[in-house]
């Protein structure tokens, strides 16, 4: 997520539950950085409170696959 510019410590959360999605839902983890990305690009814009951001976009993200992957 190098295009957001985020701090060392925000970059690190944000790959950690990417990984930890990726291993949840045994999907490729470039798969779920792309969804996570435009999620958290979305998110953020609107968050008054950043703090849990990880939290929410991580929910979005899991919800849009499980619904992506149904779909098929």
């Amino acid at each position: 997520m190098p295009t957001l510019h985020l701090s060392p410590a925000e970059q690190m959360l944000h790959d950690r539950a990417i990984d930890e999605l990726a291993e949840e839902m045994h999907l490729d983890a470039i798969e779920i950085r792309e969804v996570y990305e435009r999620q958290y690009q979305r998110l953020r814009s609107t968050a008054r409170i950043r703090d849990y951001l990880h939290v929410l976009v991580t929910r979005h993200v899991r919800s849009a696959l499980r619904r992506s992957h149904r779909d098929r």
